[in-house]
């Protein structure tokens, strides 16, 4: 009995103690403080002045925040409820002014970046887990599995350069060294182009690296066209001339590897497709349910006889494997149908079989001769014969219009920057848009660019410098012997003259691009001899 007496007292004395000391970390003088300036760095600004860091503390030991005769809490100390207002509803968090304030913001996690491309570019994953390959490698962050009770990053962290040397704190920036860097924005750019794989330093476990297929595991389905294929004109997102609908090439392939958008041969207002040359079909629609009598309407160009241009269709599958022609312009067997027509537009249709349950519209140019042929307003209507005699398209709408890509990048801003993206940016990423030929291609290079904005990566808003950065002058060499400390990054470095080659600029007679594997083996060789000793660096004129 006095045993057990014994054992319940020591168990009630370390309960007792256990508490004691929680309440003294909970009450402490610093923990208010502490916890408030923590919180306003992940979630609003990474130097909060201190008068807002004392409003949020307040908040928390009062247990109230009162804000436009509004009261939060009810009083209590560490009522969650004051301090998340405190904290949200403050001047310094929520004034529009301070967002030009270049100590204000902070730069943005990764695994945030991640989260935020993935949900507000509708990731639509394939599979019931979602798993992603090695986060902590690329980009420093997995989720749940922080390298320490701090987090992942070091709260009052001052990176060499301008923020440093401003006496400005910016944690996240713990995480950005070249593997780190290259390695968020490889694994992005990958995302947007294949899905959730591991083609190109992607996040996915699967090597799927088709651009054109879904992934298995998971894709982006921001601005995907859902409606069914009717119709196709061939002209552009921002009338340009481009593809209106997601067309392939054989194995999923981009389409312009076997044909091209091009100005119509009799009006420069219209745009067509050329096919290139091929014994096989090379370019597919989108897959088309079929319907009771349904054909295929077209218009079609030759610029002199047996062009070689062929339409025909497809099984709707994934495998684009055969193509069943309907229409040829050449003298072979493999269509039951000849057309018959140069220097002029001659309108045609074909009848689907009723058996078939899905098809794809294939195009192609079966003969390697030195006419070409043209393609246009192709369409899904209702018949139940074969032939160019009598056949009436009609006027085709298209999806484009003018302005469009901006329509585009001006929602792409909203989701990926906040609007904070400026208007020259917003510029060059809508020029890139309307060169692309198709608008899918056009959505898929404007999220890869404003993925790249300075906008996207931090929280405040940027400004551009157009001026001449400083001239750098360094010391004489003294020709003394020395030791160098190298810092090794085993995951791969940057070399900057590989990822970035300077835009419109020559070296004497020759473009700094074609020089660049000469650049490139200098490079190379200055970084092996930094590992001799210096004399010897010395004697070929390296400092």
């Amino acid at each position: 009995m006095n045993l057990i007496l014994k054992v319940s007292l020591l168990e009630s004395d370390a309960q007792f103690e256990t508490e004691a000391t929680l309440d003294h970390y909970f009450y402490h003088d610093n923990t208010a403080p502490f916890l408030a300036l923590r919180m306003i760095q992940r979630l609003g600004s990474s130097n909060p002045s201190p008068r807002y860091v004392l409003t949020v503390a307040m908040a928390f030991k009062e247990g109230k925040y009162t804000t436009n005769g509004v009261i939060f809490g009810n009083g209590d100390y560490g009522d969650l409820r004051a301090f998340f207002a405190a904290l949200y509803l403050d001047k310094e968090a929520r004034s529009v002014v301070l967002d030009a304030d270049p100590s204000m913001g902070s730069l943005r996690e990764p695994i945030i970046k991640l989260l935020s491309v993935l949900r507000s570019m509708e990731f639509n994953s394939k599979s019931p887990v979602t798993r992603f390959s090695n986060l902590m490698t690329k980009i420093g962050q997995t989720s749940h599995s922080f390298e320490s009770v701090f987090s992942f990053f070091l709260p009052e962290f001052k990176p060499s350069g301008r923020v440093g040397d401003a006496t400005l704190s910016s944690p996240e920036a713990t995480l950005l060294d070249m593997p780190r860097i290259v390695g968020i924005l490889n694994g992005l750019q990958s995302t947007v182009k294949y899905g959730l794989t591991s083609c190109d330093g992607g996040f996915g476990t699967q090597n799927y690296c088709r651009r054109y297929l879904p992934s298995p595991s998971g894709v982006l389905e921001y601005g995907k066209n859902n409606s069914t294929f009717t119709s196709e004109t061939f002209e552009g997102p921002s009338l340009i001339g481009g593809l209106d609908n997601t067309w392939v090439g054989r194995d999923y392939r981009s389409h312009t590897e076997f044909g091209e958008v091009v100005e119509d041969p009799t009006s420069q207002m219209n745009h067509v497709y050329s096919p290139f040359y091929s014994n096989a079909g090379r370019f597919y629609s989108p897959s088309i349910s079929m319907l009771e009598n349904t054909v295929v309407k077209f218009q079609y160009y030759a610029t002199a006889e047996k062009s070689g241009g062929c339409i025909g269709y497809t099984s709707g599958d994934d495998r684009l494997l055969s193509s069943e022609w309907m229409h040829c312009d050449a003298n072979t067997n493999s269509a039951p149908n000849i057309m018959r027509t140069v220097d002029n537009w001659i309108s045609c249709q074909f009848l689907v079989p009723n058996s078939v349950p899905n098809f794809r519209i294939v195009i192609g140019n079966r003969a390697n001769s030195a006419g070409t042929p043209y393609f246009d307003n192709v369409t899904i209507s209702s018949g139940t014969e074969t032939t160019c005699t009598g056949v009436v398209i009609g006027t085709l709408d298209y999806p484009g219009k003018l302005g469009f890509s901006m329509e585009v990048v001006d929602a792409l801003a909203t989701l990926l920057t906040a609007g904070r993206l400026s208007q020259k940016h917003r510029n060059i990423i809508r020029e890139a848009y309307d060169k692309e030929l198709s608008a899918d291609d056009g959505l898929k290079i404007a999220q890869q660019l404003v993925l790249t904005t300075a906008e996207f990566h931090t929280t405040n808003v940027v400004k551009s410098m157009d001026t001449t950065r400083p001239t750098v002058s360094f010391p004489p060499s003294s020709h003394k012997p020395y030791r160098a400390v190298v810092y090794m990054m085993f995951s791969g470095g940057c070399d900057s003259f590989n990822m970035l080659t300077p835009y419109q600029c020559t070296k004497g007679d020759k473009d700094l691009y074609e020089v660049r594997v000469a650049c490139q083996f200098v490079e190379h060789i200055s970084f092996i001899l930094y590992f001799y000793h210096s004399p010897f660096l010395a004697s070929l004129g390296i400092r």
